[in-house]
C-alpha cells in the first residue's frame, strides 16, 4: 500500500528545513515518519441514537400525563368484604375506568370472599398486570381461565394482544390464526386478529435501507493544517502534499437486518452493512466497508438484552486496508413510557493489513450507559457517557477516553422536522510519544445537524441536509489537531 493510503505526515521528507538554531552544527536528525490510520465513514463510532429503540410499550395510565381516572372508595374493606356483589360491581367498573387503584384494592378483599368468582379474579388481576407491565403474570392468569372455559374467545384474544405486546410474536401468530378459523368468533375480533397477524409478519420480515449521500468534506485526508514543525530547536516546513485536501464525494450504503423469533421472547438476529466513500480526484481515500453483526436477543414488553459477535472488513484506495472483530453486548429497559436507559458494552479486535499500521492493531474497550426522554409523539432528547480503552502494540498511542454525548429530534406539525447530537471526548494516552517526550492528549468533537421536510418526500425517498463537523485539539497540534467540515445531502428508502 502507497505511503499516501496510509496518511503519513512524512516528517523526514514530507517537511523541508525551514531555520536552524543559533550555533547549529551540521543537519538535523531525520524524524521517523509518522502515520496514523484513516478512517472517514465512522469518525467516532456509530451516532448514538442507534443505541435506542423507538417502539415505546403500551402506556400506563398513571404515566399518561395525570389523565388516570381515579375514583375514590367511600366504602370500608369490611363493607365490600361483606357483600360480594357490591365487590363485584366495583371490580367491574374500576376496570371499565381504568381505576387500577381501587383494581388493586378491591382483587385481594374479593379473593378472601367465600364463594367469589375465580374467573373475574383472574381477568381482572390479568388486566392490572396488563397495567403494570408484567405480561407474564397477565398472562398466566388468561391462561387459567381459558383452561377453566375454553370458550372464551375474547379472553384469548386479549392474551393474544398480550403476548404481541410482549414481544412473543411466534406464540401470539398462533392463537390469532385459531381465532380466525373459529366460526363462533365475532367479526369485529377477526378483523382485529387479521392487523395482529399482518403487524406479526411486518416484525418478521428483513429490512433494508438505502442511503445514497453527494457530499462536500474539506480534509478527505485526515491531516492537520499546521504548517510548521518543530523538533529539537529545528523548524521544519510541511510541504503541500501533506497539508488538508478538500474534494466532494459520494456515499452509498445499505442496512439489512432481521430478528427472527425463535420462542417465547427469543430472537436470532442479524444486521448487514455495505458501506462505500468516493472522492473526485482523491481516489487514494476512497473508502469501502463491510459489517456484520450476529446475535441473540431476548426482549419484552418494556426491556430488551442483547450479544453477540461483529466482523467487519475494510478497504482503502482499492485495497485491503483492516479487518475488524469482537463481541457487542447491549441491555435497555423503558423505565416509564417516556424515560429508556440503556447500558452498551463491546470488544473490537483491530488488524491493519498493512506492516506500517501494526502498531495500530490492538484490542477497543468501550462502555456506554444512555438515557433517553420522549418530550413528545415528535420530541425525543438522548445523551450518555462513553467510557473508552484502546490497548495497542505501540504503547505510546494506547489510551483512555472518556466521553459525553447530547441529541435531539423534533418534528413540527407542518412536516419541518431537525436532529442533531455533539460527542465530546478527552482522551489521555499511557506513555510519552516517541518524538516530543511529552504524554498526548485530545480533545475530541463530533457534532452532526441535520434538517429534511416531509412535503420534499418522493416515492417513499426522503431527502435531508446535514452538516458534520469533527475537531481533534491536541497538546501536540503540529501532528493530531485536525478540524473536518462535511456538508451532505442524503436520499434515504427503507423497504
Amino acid at each position: 500500500m502507497s505511503g499516501k493510503r496510509a496518511l503519513p505526515i512524512a516528517l523526514a521528507t514530507g517537511f523541508m528545513l525551514l531555520t536552524t538554531p543559533a550555533g547549529a552544527q551540521g543537519t538535523p536528525p531525520s524524524p521517523s515518519p509518522v502515520i496514523q490510520p484513516i478512517d472517514s465513514l465512522r469518525p467516532l463510532g456509530p451516532a448514538p441514537e442507534e443505541r435506542f429503540q423507538t417502539d415505546r410499550p403500551p402506556a400506563r395510565d398513571d404515566e399518561d400525563n395525570g389523565k388516570a381516572k381515579k375514583q375514590p372508595v367511600t366504602l370500608s374493606d369490611e363493607d365490600v368484604k361483606s357483600n360480594p356483589q357490591i365487590a363485584e360491581f366495583l371490580l367491574s367498573t374500576a376496570l371499565q375506568r381504568r381505576d387500577w387503584s381501587t383494581l388493586a384494592r378491591v382483587i385481594p378483599i374479593y379473593r378472601q370472599i367465600e364463594g367469589h368468582d375465580p374467573l373475574l379474579v383472574h381477568y381482572t388481576q390479568g388486566a392490572l398486570y396488563r397495567q403494570q407491565r408484567r405480561h407474564d403474570l397477565a398472562i398466566a392468569e388468561y391462561r387459567q381461565m381459558l383452561r377453566a372455559d375454553p370458550g372464551l374467545n375474547n379472553v384469548r384474544f386479549d392474551m393474544a394482544a398480550m403476548l404481541f405486546e410482549n414481544k412473543q410474536y411466534r406464540e401470539a401468530a398462533e392463537i390469532f390464526t385459531a381465532l380466525i378459523d373459529d366460526p363462533a368468533l365475532e367479526e369485529r375480533f377477526r378483523e382485529f386478529s387479521l392487523r395482529f397477524l399482518e403487524q406479526i409478519r411486518a416484525q418478521g420480515r428483513p429490512r433494508t435501507r438505502l442511503r445514497f449521500r453527494v457530499l462536500h468534506n474539506d480534509n478527505v485526508n485526515q491531516a492537520t493544517d499546521e504548517r510548521f514543525l518543530e523538533i529539537g530547536g529545528w523548524i521544519f516546513r510541511k510541504s503541500d502534499e501533506y497539508m488538508p485536501k478538500s474534494s466532494y464525494g459520494t456515499n452509498y450504503s445499505l442496512f439489512l437486518d432481521q430478528a427472527f423469533n425463535v420462542r417465547g421472547n427469543h430472537f436470532l438476529t442479524y444486521d448487514l452493512s455495505l458501506d462505500g466513500l468516493r472522492y473526485n480526484g482523491h481516489e487514494d481515500f476512497n473508502e469501502k466497508s463491510a459489517t456484520l453483526d450476529l446475535g441473540y436477543k431476548y426482549q419484552d414488553v418494556d426491556s430488551w438484552f442483547s450479544f453477540g459477535p461483529l466482523l467487519n472488513r475494510r478497504w482503502l484506495g482499492g485495497e485491503h486496508y483492516g479487518d475488524n472483530w469482537g463481541l457487542n453486548a447491549g441491555y435497555g429497559k423503558w423505565l416509564t413510557n417516556r424515560w429508556q436507559a440503556t447500558l452498551n458494552a463491546q470488544w473490537i479486535r483491530k488488524d491493519y493489513a498493512d506492516e506500517v499500521l501494526s502498531s495500530y492493531n490492538g484490542d477497543q474497550y468501550v462502555l456506554s450507559p444512555g438515557v433517553a426522554v420522549v418530550l413528545s409523539n415528535r420530541s425525543v432528547v438522548f445523551g450518555g457517557l462513553a467510557v473508552q480503552r484502546e490497548r495497542l502494540e505501540q504503547e505510546d498511542e494506547s489510551y483512555r477516553q472518556y466521553g459525553a454525548n447530547l441529541g435531539f429530534s423534533h418534528e413540527w406539525e407542518s412536516g419541518f422536522s431537525v436532529n442533531g447530537y455533539v460527542q465530546y471526548g478527552r482522551r489521555k494516552f499511557d506513555e510519552t510519544h516517541f518524538l516530543f517526550l511529552r504524554k498526548r492528549k485530545d480533545h475530541r468533537i463530533n457534532a452532526v445537524l441535520s434538517v429534511g421536510h416531509a412535503r420534499l418526500s418522493f416515492f417513499g425517498i426522503e431527502p435531508r441536509l446535514s452538516y458534520q463537523l469533527e475537531k481533534i485539539d491536541s497538546n501536540i497540534p503540529a501532528l493530531y489537531s485536525r478540524k473536518t467540515n462535511q456538508w451532505m445531502l442524503s436520499l434515504e428508502r427503507t423497504f
